[in-house]
C-alpha cells in the first residue's frame, strides 16, 4: 500500500483497521522460534518476537525509514518490480517449509517466469 498509495494512506488504513488487525492470529512462541532459526540474526526480515500482535508489527514496519522512503513507489510497472525482485535476491528470505516452497514457486512464476510485455 505504501508503494502504490503512499505512506499517509497506508497509515490511515492501518489505524482505521486497528481492532480487526489486533484480533488477527499472531505466531506462537514456538512458531517464532522456528521462524528465527531459518535466518541469520542480521538477516531477519520480521522482528516477530518484539511484538504481541499483528498491529504492533505492522505499525513498526510502517515507521521504518526504508518503508517511508518507498512512498510514491519504488516501481510503477510489473516489469520494474521484477527487476527489483531479481536485484534484491528476495528468494533467500524464504525458508523450506512446504507452504514457503509453494509460495516461492508462485513468486518465481510471477517474477522470473513471466514474459515481459512491451
Amino acid at each position: 500500500m505504501v508503494k502504490s498509495k503512499g505512506w499517509d494512506e497506508a497509515y490511515y488504513w492501518l489505524i482505521s483497521h486497528r481492532e480487526k488487525i489486533q484480533s488477527m492470529r499472531y505466531p506462537s512462541e514456538d512458531e517464532i522460534i522456528e521462524y528465527i532459526e531459518d535466518f541469520d540474526e542480521d538477516e531477519l526480515p520480521l522482528p516477530l518476537g518484539k511484538f504481541q500482535n499483528v498491529f504492533g508489527l505492522l505499525s513498526s514496519i510502517l515507521r521504518n525509514p526504508k518503508v517511508k522512503s518507498a512512498s510514491e513507489g519504488i516501481y510503477d510497472t510489473f516489469e520494474e518490480a521484477a527487476k527489483y525482485y531479481n536485484k534484491e535476491n528476495l528468494e533467500i528470505y524464504l525458508s523450506s517449509t512446504q507452504e514457503q516452497i509453494d509460495f516461492k514457486e508462485l513468486l518465481y512464476f510471477c517474477f522470473i517466469g513471466r514474459i515481459p510485455i512491451s
